[in-house]
């Protein structure tokens, strides 16, 4: 399909959503003609009727019966909290930005009739609500070279009903909020008559500017913190709108009490001021501003002594799973591919639900748990899930209302991306997903995998630690854990933090970051396993101690395929991924003490020829090891773990004799001693049934 025909289909689709397009030239915001308004009023307009112009490509949306909160502010933080504010206000809803700027407009209907713009000016910029006889470019290129693009879907993909409404009120009182903000000045046509003591009431903008100047920080004064309230009532008439912003510039001193500041807004409908209003706050203000310009006290940075009583009455950590899941912080797993670290997730997840040690892990908390794949399909994740249950025996009962699953195809998780000029936004997603991981008092949230939780840089430290950061304020803010599912770079090594992609403060801001690898040639040796089967066993380290235990010490997992049984129509059924706990087989299985003893008599005699055995397999013919894999039918490996435990328990000692192929020569050698030896006969003659 071409460029054309693209920007054709996505015109119609608004117009079948209930959007009214207009034809904007490529790469600008200035739309096609002088009496666009009036077209784009036309059922349908000439941007749906009429094939697209290569000159204007662009697509904007007419306004009427809409509120398009367009956030026109540089400050990347300002920016943000600004956003995040009229998300919580207001709910979730498209929102469109650009990569090179933190700029971005909020799209809501209006809940009645087609409004007209309002304006909020401040010092770090405007936000405007477009209404009556206003446009937005919705798609199409920016004037900068920006691409423009929607979070979490744009515009026509719902019909313009499915956008949360807005009432004038609700708009006034979310401006009030955002005006200290944003730090707002008068409304434009405000003058110098706005101070005048007599005015009684005044625009809510220009009382939130006021009040915004007026601080509330010192020492506890009722008669000025009253006196603030009656001037507020009066010029606001009681409104709701005038309680909101009391209250907030109330809530800005230590010791606010809510109760006694409604209390208090409630005494004046039964005792209304007179002599106090909008002009008498617009002089506190202008003398706020006058305080302001005197120097300021140099600001002090002191050392918080050790307070005693509070660190021994501190709290034992919270762990919910193993050693490395804890609420209140991150951890992060990684492997290469085909390691099994999903399905490894989700034994996990089914753990903690519930409370069953179905890996052989520890479940120090069960609760629920949020899985959040961003890259499989939906259906790929229940079929996975089902696997998993099928193979652990997971009843429906166990884990209904405990697991909650979720795909990023269906609705994309991304908390933070980054800027051209290399800044960092703050996605309005994050208060929404602490909301509710509160609400469904979530013990574990399973992100999976991570790269695809952010659009950062991955190889630039300071962007993943504040990826990091980030994550690390959702699992304190929800009270969860957090379980980041990470890739390694290519040639990692399990048990090496050095071996996750991309820039290393993501595992330096993790409380513990594991790390899988399948088995290797040398351990499926060790074990007895066929090389053509090691691809099954997964080894589990801490990456964070840069040391990996020894094979016989670490976790190890079996990789194991299920069929869920889910074949109809001719079609057979998926044979689906699962892990369960595996123990590596001891060195000493299958070996009883008669059959110990014997091989120890062996080696204490040597191969014969006035020969003696050694412990280094550089002897060849006079290695001891071939004796145990003679005789206990053991690999290599295992012969080689058995001789250096009889070593270090004292049962073999190395020597010197005169070795008779090494013509008279000395050479190293290795005997039982005796003591030993008999200690462990005496043993054997102590049990029953000790026999092969």
């Amino acid at each position: 399909m071409s460029q054309i025909e693209s920007v054709a289909a996505m015109r119609a689709q608004l117009w079948d959503a209930g959007f009214r397009p207009v034809s904007v030239i490529t790469n600008d915001k200035q739309p096609i003609g002088n009496d666009w308004v009036e077209k784009a009023r036309q059922d349908p307009p000439p941007a749906v009727v009429f094939t697209p112009v290569a000159h204007a490509l662009n697509t904007g949306i007419l306004c009427n019966g809409l509120r398009a909160i367009d956030i026109d502010i540089d400050d990347k933080e300002v920016a943000t909290r600004c956003r995040s504010l009229v998300v919580q206000r207001f709910g979730e809803a498209p929102i469109r930005m650009r990569r090179n700027s933190a700029r971005c407009l909020i799209l809501y209907r209006a809940a009645v009739g087609e409004p007209r713009k309002l304006v909020l000016k401040g010092e770090f910029g405007k936000i405007e609500a477009l209404g009556k006889g206003q446009q937005f470019v919705a798609f199409g290129g920016h004037p900068s070279g920006a691409t423009l693009e929607w979070f979490p879907h744009p515009p026509g993909s719902e019909p313009i009903s499915a956008l949360p409404a807005i009432s004038e009120s609700d708009l006034l009182e979310l401006f009030s909020e955002l005006a200290p903000i944003i730090r707002a000045s008068k409304i434009p046509d405000a003058d110098t008559s706005d101070r005048q003591s007599g005015e009684p009431e005044a625009d809510p903008l220009r009382i939130a500017t006021a009040l915004n100047a007026i601080p509330n920080n010192g020492p506890s004064d009722w008669e000025a913190w009253n006196r603030v309230g009656m001037a507020v009532w009066r010029a606001t008439g009681g409104s709701q709108i005038g309680w909101h912003a009391f209250d907030a510039w109330s809530q800005r001193h230590p010791s606010y009490d809510h109760h006694e500041t409604r209390s208090r807004w409630e005494h004046y409908f039964t005792s209304p001021p007179t002599q106090i209003g909008a002009g008498s706050l617009f002089h506190m203000a202008e003398q706020s501003k006058e305080e302001e310009k005197k120097p300021e006290q140099q600001p002090t940075f002191a050392a918080s002594p050790l307070d005693w009583d509070a660190m021994l009455a501190v709290q034992p950590r919270e762990w919910v799973y193993g050693h490395f899941l804890i609420k209140r912080f991150i951890s992060v797993l990684g492997a290469p591919g085909g390691t099994g670290k999903t399905a490894y997730a989700f034994g996990i997840a089914l753990s903690v639900a519930t409370g069953r040690e179905l890996l052989n892990e520890p479940v120090h908390e069960p609760g629920n748990v949020w899985i959040y794949n961003l890259e499989d399909p939906k259906d790929e994740l229940l079929r996975r899930f089902r696997a998993a249950c099928e193979h652990y025996a997971i009843e429906k009962t166990e884990i209904l209302g405990r697991i909650f699953l979720d795909s990023g195809r269906d609705r994309p998780l991304v908390i933070a991306e980054s800027t051209r000029d290399g800044g960092i936004i703050v996605s309005p997603v994050v208060p929404l997903l602490i909301a509710e991981l509160k609400a469904r008092d979530i013990r574990v949230l399973i992100v999976d995998p991570f790269v695809r939780s952010h659009r950062l840089e991955e190889n630039a430290n300071d962007q993943m630690d504040a990826a990091a950061a980030e994550w690390g304020r959702v699992a304190d803010q929800a009270n969860c854990s957090i379980f980041l599912v990470h890739h390694f770079r290519k040639g990692g090594a399990s048990g090496d933090a050095a071996a996750f992609r991309g820039a290393s403060a993501v595992i330096d801001a993790a409380r513990a970051a594991l790390s899988q690898a399948t088995m290797s040639e040398k351990e499926a040796q060790r074990f007895g396993i066929d090389d053509n089967e090691r691809w099954q066993y997964v080894r589990v380290d801490n990456a964070k101690l840069n040391l990996a235990p020894p094979p016989e010490a670490t976790t190890w997992l079996r990789l194991v395929s299920v069929d869920i049984g889910n074949g109809k129509n001719g079609r057979a059924s998926d044979k689906v991924q699962a892990v369960e706990r595996w123990e590596p087989p001891s060195a000493w299985d299958g070996m009883p003490w008669s059959m110990v003893l014997r091989i120890l008599d062996k080696i204490d005699a040597g191969p014969g020829g006035d020969e003696y055995y050694a412990l280094g397999k550089q002897a060849k013919g006079r290695w001891a090891g071939q004796v145990i894999m003679d005789d206990a039918c053991k690999t290599e490996e295992q012969a080689k773990a058995i001789l250096k435990s009889w070593k270090d328990s004292g049962v073999l000692e190395e020597g010197q004799y005169v070795s008779p192929s090494a013509k008279g020569r000395l050479a190293g050698c290795v005997r039982t001693n005796p003591a030993k030896v008999a200690e462990m006969r005496q043993q054997l003659s102590g049990q029953d049934g000790a026999d092969e």
